[in-house]
């Protein structure tokens, strides 16, 4: 399990493959203190989780646009 911490609003981007088979992709909140919420996610390895501002940097290296 990944754990990532976020603040009010601070967004998490999942990725999933192209597959035949649907993808699980499980968040669960394994604490809140004040603003913010730790967040654990548990999927297959070829799902790919970011923090927004991750993948937008990414986004702009390969020349994307992030949404």
């Amino acid at each position: 399990m990944l754990s990532l911490s976020r603040h009010l609003s601070e967004k998490v981007c999942i990725t999933v493959p192209p597959s035949d088979q649907p993808t699980r992709i499980e968040v669960m909140v394994v604490s809140l203190n004040s603003n913010k919420a730790k967040l654990g996610f548990t999927a297959v390895r070829e799902v790919i989780i970011h923090r927004a501002e991750i993948q937008e940097r990414i986004d702009r290296e390969r020349g994307w646009q992030s949404e």
